[in-house]
């Protein structure tokens, strides 16, 4: 994250998961992966300089031209129809490629996310002014928006302290900025989250109370995304000596469901928001003993009303060697977290949908060398990213009869500039840089 400004503000990029350490300015964690908590490093260029799914489509369906340039620069092509590839195969559904110099610079860290048919790309800048974002939305035809916001604009007076940003898709079919903002608490460390944005129609500043929470400035996690349909905002944030928070927003900062406040114990600084196509999860994880953690999952629709609620005791503590948060992806069966351990090792636990709330969870052991990037399901596998001995990465497919690896003609050469931004149903939409644009793919893999 570029910037600067005091320890009392925060500005975050869409899809971002930070920690805050006492006496520090913001850093970011690792970057987000398939929408939640990091799956895969980000930032930088690919080291080949070319295009993750090299020129041509080896497992089926040949690229097309679709119109050459985009309205605001770059190119778009796309490849065969839905159900084109082999069983077991994958290919290259669609692709659009937009400028590296999009918000007129060059590459600056950027957060890439799905918004409705569209995706999102933000970056964060400050200035001697006012910090703010620029955002561009993207379709698959090219660059639709660019703007720019500064958060001055949307600060009713000047003690405000921004926590994250967002984007908002809105019933007319625009779209809107919305913040979290930390505002003045009760006393002590207590302080309320508020959501924050322009009335759509009157562009009249509103905000409306989440939740209040603990922010001690010694060890804070915020997570803000939108759902996949970008109709709604999911925010939570973990403090390391207690107290978590999750709360649902929508346009005009519009609280959906009831905000949850709960209070687990010291060390819930994993907090986390994963995206579904019309709400969310909140996963929170806080160690009960040095043996046992317990993890949290609360699932919400898109009335912000509980689908899914389990508090789930894993085996896993610091006196076992795990240390850290862990990587979690959903899918249509479950949820998956890994736990990594040192030495190396790690553990992937399971929890079921439609288990029992004392159903223990399934947990299986990974070895040294195992891929340990968890990116999300695909049917009834898993996608993780794995490091090469080259300094590249690779996405590997993980199924119950092994490993194996996606086709070469499609994930070559990885850098660290690649994010998977979602898995849906049989398809991974995939971003990454090349020395001159940004590159967004649908892959396909039935």
């Amino acid at each position: 994250m570029r910037g600067g400004g005091g320890r009392g503000a925060l500005w975050i990029a869409v899809g971002m998961t930070v920690t805050l350490s006492c006496a520090s300015d913001p850093e970011p964690a690792d970057a987000p992966g398939s929408g939640g908590e990091s799956a895969t490093p980000s930032g930088g260029g690919p080291s080949a300089g070319g295009s993750a799914t090299g020129g041509s489509s080896a497992t089926g369906g040949s690229l097309q031209s679709s119109g050459g340039e985009s309205p605001l620069g770059g190119s778009t092509s796309e490849g065969g129809a839905g159900g084109s590839c082999e069983p077991g195969a994958c290919c290259l559904v669609r692709r659009v490629e937009i400028p590296g110099d999009l918000f007129g610079g060059e590459f600056t860290p950027e957060r890439v996310a799905r918004f409705g048919q569209r995706f999102l790309v933000v970056e964060e800048f400050a200035s001697d002014e006012s910090p703010g974002t620029r955002l561009a939305i993207v379709s698959w035809q090219g660059v639709e928006v660019i703007e720019e916001h500064r958060f001055s604009d949307y600060c009713a007076d000047a003690s405000c302290a921004f926590s994250a940003s967002v984007v908002l898709a809105t019933e007319a079919g625009g779209h809107q900025l919305a913040f979290v903002e930390r505002g003045p608490g009760t006393g002590g460390w207590e302080h309320d989250m508020l959501a924050v944005t322009r009335n759509e129609q009157t562009q009249a500043i509103v905000s409306s109370p989440l939740f209040q929470t603990s922010w001690d400035g010694r060890s804070i996690t915020l997570s803000l995304l939108s759902s996949h349909d970008g109709r709604r905002a999911l925010f939570t944030v973990g403090n390391y000596d207690g107290g978590a928070g999750f709360a649902v927003f929508g346009q005009d900062a519009t609280v959906i469901g009831v905000p949850l406040r709960l209070d687990p114990g010291d060390g819930s600084e994993c907090a986390q928001v994963l995206p579904t196509e019309e709400g969310g999860v909140m996963s929170l994880v806080w160690p009960e003993s040095r043996t046992q953690t317990i993890w949290q999952l609360r699932e919400v629709d898109a009335d912000g009303a509980i689908v899914f609620e389990r508090d789930v005791p894993i085996p896993i503590g610091i006196d076992l060697g795990f240390r850290g948060c862990p990587r979690i992806v959903h899918g249509p069966t479950g949820f998956f977290g890994i736990w990594g351990r040192s030495g190396g090792t790690a553990l992937l636990t399971t929890v079921a949908r439609d288990g029992g709330a004392d159903d223990s969870p399934e947990l299986m052991e990974l070895p040294e060398k195992a891929p340990f990037g968890l990116l999300g399901v695909l049917g009834n596998e898993l996608l993780f990213a794995q490091a090469e001995a080259n300094g590249s990465f690779s996405i590997v497919r993980v199924a119950q009869d092994g490993t194996h690896p996606l086709p070469e003609a499609y994930i070559p050469n990885l850098d660290d500039s690649f994010q998977a931004l979602d898995v849906d149903l049989d398809s991974l939409f995939l971003t990454y840089r090349t020395e001159t644009a940004r590159v967004i793919e649908e892959v396909e893999c039935p």
